[in-house]
């Protein structure tokens, strides 16, 4: 008892190496589901080069840490990239292990980061969060489980995180840089960067509470700007169009529909047949919970609950064929305001947290078969 005292005691004091442990925690529960489910559907879990792990996005991802070529331009160039330099400084890794073991190693910092931008919060704010229910929270959402497959989402949220934890200590420079980082990892990072510029003429706007300046906001206009714009170039020498990643959208069966948007926010498919999905409860809950976080007078809370919504919203608009819900549940991981709200109501209520704890680590494992046998979430 004196050891576990000890070490409670240890961590209390050290909250980002707890932050670390949480996240290793995690991670290797989501990898022992891994290997227990790949074990039974291909008897090979580790064969032919983690195959039975890496499949569609994370096979892509692998490819084009080799070699990006502007045909696969539609996965955007940063977290290839980062691939890649991991690949090459461990110098043993092969592309599809770089892929899956960086996932893993992205959701761990991401862990950490969550848990620094609560603390801060707190410690700036009063807000009240409990760090460790929120990082809870996140880690167990059932659709996480694509942090071990070599995704991009581990490493998006990873950089959205450090992106505010520099907001929320008012570092405007840095938190623009990493989310000019965020225009070329993941296409939301576009609306990251829009809705960013737009916080910050806010913020000027409201001069009286925040003072930056006219020429803080035209650097901040092109440090945003810079990297996409260089892919742009980079497309049209390589392609003769420079939204030659968009055009691409239709190989993928992807593009733009408002029409899917607007049915899926009331239950109708693309048939105009009601259908009802968990789907819905997340889109209505991220609208509930962006505008939650608006009401509060803490800017980077206000800014979180903006991209909140957006985040919700955006999947819609760029989906398959239909719109609406392609993919949509794997987009929620990274949409942090509904787990700021949902662990808040937590808060208090440990034998209803315990059931939802077991009811998310029951279906964590449901959502990795699933995946296995081919079936895409949302």
């Amino acid at each position: 008892m004196k050891v576990i005292n000890r070490i409670k005691a240890y961590l209390s004091r050290h909250p980002m190496l707890a932050a670390a442990m949480l996240g290793l925690f995690f991670r290797i529960l989501t990898v022992f589901m891994l290997y227990q489910i790949a074990k039974r559907t291909t008897g090979k879990p580790w064969h032919f080069d983690f195959e039975s792990w890496c499949l569609w996005d994370c096979m892509h991802y692998s490819n084009l840490s080799g070699a990006y070529v502007p045909d696969f331009s539609t996965f955007f160039p940063l977290w290839p990239g980062a691939i890649a330099l991991f690949k090459a400084c461990s110098f043993v890794l092969s592309g599809n292990a770089a892929t899956i073991l960086l996932s893993n190693i992205s959701g761990i910092v991401a862990t950490v980061l969550l848990v620094k931008l609560v603390l801060i919060c707190n410690e700036r704010y009063s807000t009240g969060y409990s760090p460790w229910l929120l990082a809870v929270a996140v880690n167990i959402f059932p659709y996480n489980h694509f942090w071990s497959h070599g995704y991009s989402e581990s490493f998006f949220l990873t950089l959205f995180l450090l992106a505010l934890v520099f907001l929320a200590k008012k570092q405007y420079i840095r938190t623009t840089f990493i989310i000019a980082l965020l225009t070329i990892t993941r296409p939301q990072g576009l609306w990251l960067a829009f809705f960013f510029l737009g916080f910050l003429l806010w913020q000027a706007y409201r001069s009286k509470v925040e003072s930056i300046s006219f020429a803080q906001i035209v650097l901040t206009s092109l440090i945003l700007a810079l990297p996409f714009s260089g892919f742009l170039v980079w497309q049209y020498y390589t392609t003769g169009d420079a939204l030659y990643f968009w055009h691409l959208q239709k190989i993928f069966d992807r593009g733009f529909s408002f029409t899917g948007m607007l049915k899926a926010h009331f239950f109708l498919t693309d048939q105009n047949r009601l259908n009802f999905q968990f789907n819905h409860i997340l889109l209505y809950f991220s609208w509930f919970s962006g505008i939650y976080l608006l009401r509060k007078k803490i800017p980077v809370l206000q800014y979180l609950g903006v991209i909140t919504i957006v985040l919700a919203e955006l999947p819609l608009m760029v989906g398959g064929s239909a719109g609406a819900f392609f993919s949509y549940n794997r987009f929620m991981a990274v949409n942090l305001g509904i787990f700021f709200v949902f662990s808040s109501w937590l808060q208090g209520q440990k034998e209803f947290g315990y059931a939802i704890l077991i009811i998310a680590t029951a279906r964590l494992f449901a959502e990795i078969h699933k995946w296995h046998l081919g079936i895409f979430t949302g």
